[in-house]
Order: C-alpha cells, then structure tokens, then sequence
C-alpha cells in the first residue's frame, strides 16, 4: 500500500489516555426530526473502495502532517466536548484536509462530477462561518464545517442582515460529543435515560442538517464516529406503506412511538430502540402539520479501526467531504444514488437544496452559453432531444428471496402539497434498499463483511426540472437528483 493516501487514511487514531466521568446530554427544544432511524447500510469500505479506489491509491504528497505518537498527552486527555474538540484539530482535520489537498488534481476529472471539477473541499472546525440561523432568528453552531473553494475564489462569507455575522454554506454540519456523555450503543439499551441522551444528539444533527439544507453530518466522539444521511418521506401512512419494500419496512424504527408502547414491542432481539418525538414532553416539533418527515441512517466507526480493508475515522470523514461536495439535496428516502458509484450525478434546474451557488451557477451558465450558440447557429431545440432515463440493473442482497421491486406512484384528485412536488418529478422506478435482518447495530467494526446491496436512483439521468409550487419550507422541495 506503500504511502498512498489509503495508507495515510487508515493510520492509528491516537491513544486516548484518560477519560472524564458521565455528564449532562444535550437537548434541543425546537425539533426537525428525524420520525424515523436506520442502518445506513452501504456506508462500506467496499463501496468506497469501488467509487474512490483509483484515489486512494494515489502516492501521498510529503511531508505527513501529523503523526499519531506525536500528539501531546494533553490533547489526548477528555473531559468535556471542547476536549473532544482540540483533539480532533490536533489529529482528524489536519489528516483529512491534507489527503483531499493531496486528492485534489484526481477528483478534479470529470467523472467525479462538476461540483469536484471547479472547487477544492475544505474541512475545518467551525470558526463561526458554519453558523446557521434557524426561522425565528436564532443561531446554532456546529463544531465543524466543510465547504468548497472555487478556484480564484478565497470564499468571501455573505454578510448577515442586520448583524456583524458573516457565513458561508456549510456542507458538513459535525458534533463532537465525550463517550461519557454519548454513546450511539445507547440507542438500543434499556435504560430510558440513556435512550433519550442518544436521541437528543440525533435531534441536534438533523437540525443542523435541516438548517444547512445538507443530507450529511457525523457525530465524533473520543470512542467512535457515526456518520449520519438524512432523507424524507411522506408521513400519510397509507403513502409510506406504498412507498416501501418489505425490507425496508421491517428495518426502519418509527420513532413516534413512546417508551411505555415500545417496551413489549421490542423484545430481545429488536434492533433499536424506540423513542418519543411527536408526544414528547420535553420537546416540540419546529413544524408539527408538516407532511414530509425525516429518516436518518446511520452507522458507527470505532476509534480503533486502522490498517487494510477498514473503514477508519479519518477514511470515512474524508470520504463525507467528498459526498458532501457531490451534492447536498436531501431526497426521498431510498432514492439515493449508491454510495459505490463513484459519480453522484448532476441536479437539474432549480436547485431547491443545494446551496453551492457559485458552482451550480457556472454550470447553467454553460447550458445556457450552449443553447445559445446552437440558435445562432440555426439549429432549433428540437435537434437536440432531452436525455432519456436510462434503465439500470439492480442489485440486492443474497439473504433476499426476491429483488427489489418498483413502486408506483398513486394518483389522488385531492393532493396534498409535497405530491404536487413528487408529481412534477419524472421518475422511473423507487429505488430499494436492501439490509440484512441479523445485524446487531450498524457498527463498522474491523472485521471486512459482504458489500452492502446497491441500489440505483430513479432520476439519476434525468433532465427534467422541478417546479416549485410550494411557498413553504424548502425542505418539502427536496427531489432532485444527487
């Protein structure tokens, strides 16, 4: 593997030498989400390796940045988040920003995607230009931030009305939490205490995605990383039945469920956890009549993990840097581009959720340059047809009796606002997802498994725009192609 930048990737995380006791959870009062919680399935190293392999096995640029012995036994110390915090800037971000620095000129070919072509991916804790400001005017801080720099470009934040405040778009929202105040383990054990610690994390990174209109974030801790994807689906029962295949049916937790109805239902062998959001006491919902509701997939990386054919800490954020600058719009669940095709696609006109402005309108602005240069040269729209929705294999898991299949749309005369929106947008077939029924939690641990089941998008090669018709939450917008 000699130093290539999966040899860099995959280096040991350092010692952690001492450990503070437990401590109070984090809670969030106004909530987004997520109703429902789940494997994320195909957050693989093998699927990595088939996406970025020919990255990974670059050579590494020297020197190393950092070594993992040589970081101070005082960074190595946790007490609180803030300690979590200065370790991750003394060991994860300078790792991962210089293996996408050193990963910049391979990324940059066209089969990556435009977002990769035009812009080099920043990582860093966030010094305030990752803030977020939620409808009523308050302000949220995530501990880290990732975003594009186009080139020429030095980011210049947009200024806030009516403040001092500059930001700019933040594509990665991450939270750091200590082991001793969150564990994801904590989210199928039976104590309701540490239940709902868990679910207050979970609460807090969906609504930093929510505010940063991004599908992806993580959870760092001093034990693990879990990198989390959010996606939407309709919350009228009868359309979510549909909607479904049986495995998905049967993997997905439902998180309005409380405590007391959940116990019995559980049993032994349940995967999950079941907790309270929509009667929770302690929290409120930001919009409870909305339609569209909030799905979170998840996994969890130990601190251990290192050497060959392992998902490490650092291998996983670098490779959330890159999805994230792939492409942020969060869509209907089951609908994602599979994490092993190396291209996410490119997200037609208007970009709903995206909020890569600068890149994004460079694009248009060659579509637009094209069109133009074909009428002057008297060549009408008509010699140049729309691409068709090209037709893909699709494959599932083995355990699988039978492959996915497609569901369809129903049509209604009464329809509600977010199936005005699905209506609009042209697709071919709901993607699945297919998980295995026997897996204790999705922990990545260092032993190499099957590859998770791929699983295409829809509209993945679709030209077709969405209108807006819906003047309300943009979140309810979210079904373009990643």
């Amino acid at each position: 593997m000699g130093n290539t930048l999966l040899h860099y990737l995959t280096l040991r995380n350092p010692n952690i030498i001492q450990r503070g006791l437990s401590g109070k959870g984090t809670e969030t009062r106004k909530i987004y989400g997520p109703d429902k919680r789940e494997p994320w399935a195909d957050m693989t190293f093998e699927n990595l390796q088939m996406a970025f392999g020919e990255v990974l096995s670059k050579e590494m640029s020297l020197p190393e940045p950092r070594d993992a012995s040589k970081i101070p036994a005082t960074k190595r110390k946790i007490y609180t988040e803030t300690s979590v915090r200065k370790l991750a800037v003394a060991w994860n971000e300078h790792v991962v920003q210089h293996a996408l620095d050193g990963a910049n000129g391979v990324l940059r070919q066209a089969k990556y995607g435009d977002p990769l072509a035009i812009g080099r991916v920043q990582f860093t804790d966030n010094d305030g230009r990752g803030d977020l400001k939620d409808e009523d005017g308050r302000w949220h801080y995530p501990d880290w931030i990732a975003y594009r720099e186009c080139e020429g470009d030095s980011i210049i934040p947009n200024p806030v009305p009516g403040t001092r405040k500059q930001t700019i778009p933040n594509l990665l929202p991450g939270e750091c939490k200590p082991s001793m105040k969150w564990k994801s383990q904590w989210l199928y054990c039976s104590d309701q205490s540490l239940k709902m610690k868990a679910e207050w994390v979970l609460r807090q990174v969906t609504k930093y995605m929510h505010l940063a209109k991004t599908r992806y974030s993580f959870i760092l801790s001093d034990e693990e990383l879990v990198p989390v994807r959010l996606s939407t689906y309709t919350r009228n029962p009868a359309a979510e039945v549909e909607q479904l295949n049986e495995a998905q049916k049967e993997n997905i937790v439902d998180l309005s469920i409380s405590f007391e109805e959940s116990e019995e239902e559980e049993g032994a062998g349940a995967q999950f956890s079941r907790v309270p959001l929509e009667r929770d006491p302690n929290g409120s919902f930001a919009d409870e009549s909305r339609e569209i509701g909030y799905v979170l997939e998840w996994c969890s990386i130990p601190w251990e993990n290192m050497g060959r054919d392992a998902l490490t800490i650092n291998l996983a954020l670098w490779w959330l840097c890159v999805l994230a600058t792939q492409g942020t719009s969060v869509k209907g669940y089951g609908t994602y581009t599979p994490l092993g095709e190396m291209n996410r696609g490119d997200s037609p006109d208007p970009f709903v959720h995206t909020r890569q402005s600068e890149a994004d309108g460079e694009s248009r602005e060659r579509k637009t340059a094209n069109t133009g240069k074909r009428r002057a040269e008297g060549h009408s729209d008509a010699d140049y047809p729309a691409k068709r929705l090209r037709a893909r294999r699709r494959s599932f898991n083995r355990n699988d009796s039978t492959p996915p299949t497609p569901s369809v749309a129903r049509s209604s005369t009464a329809r509600t606002a977010s199936q005005r929106i699905q209506s609009r947008t042209t697709i071919e077939s709901q993607a699945s997802t297919s998980l295995t029924q026997d897996m204790p939690s999705p922990s990545l641990g260092r032993s190499k498994g099957p590859s998770a089941a791929t699983h295409t998008s829809a509209d993945d090669d679709s030209d077709s725009e969405t209108t807006n018709e819906y003047d309300g939450d943009p979140i309810l917008l979210s079904f373009a192609p990643d």
